[in-house]
């Protein structure tokens, strides 16, 4: 455990996301981690790939005002194709290499990791 920039103890990433990703496993929910990052303080985008309509959402992690972590939905709220998606992720990674980068395949485009999704 170590403290963020708001002095709020908090799991390392890595941990964090195994924990997540050990969530998707008990439910049987085909996942991938295409990029790691930090092991202690790397930000997390979740890349969820509907495999009914073929289609992708993705979500990266965001403070609010009040220092909250949650999600926003970093290309919009319309669902992309999956090689634009894979496209973004590719440049974030190639500007921050700390980032983590999941993917999910899903039945639907909401992110099943925890905390809010910001509108």
């Amino acid at each position: 455990m170590f403290s963020d920039d708001q002095g709020e103890a908090r799991l390392p990433t890595a941990l964090w996301i195994e924990a997540e990703c050990a969530k998707l496993n008990a439910r049987g929910q085909g996942h991938y981690i295409a990029h790691r990052g930090n092991h202690a303080s790397g930000v997390v985008m979740v890349k969820v790939y509907d495999i009914t309509v073929r289609q992708c959402m993705l979500y990266a992690q965001q403070r609010d005002l009040d220092g909250a972590l949650g999600w926003v939905r970093a290309l919009g709220d319309d669902p992309m194709p999956e090689g634009q998606v894979d496209q973004y992720t590719q440049r974030a990674v190639s500007l921050d290499p700390d980032l983590w980068v999941v993917e999910i395949e899903a039945q639907s485009l909401d992110n099943p990791f925890d905390g809010k999704v910001f509108d």
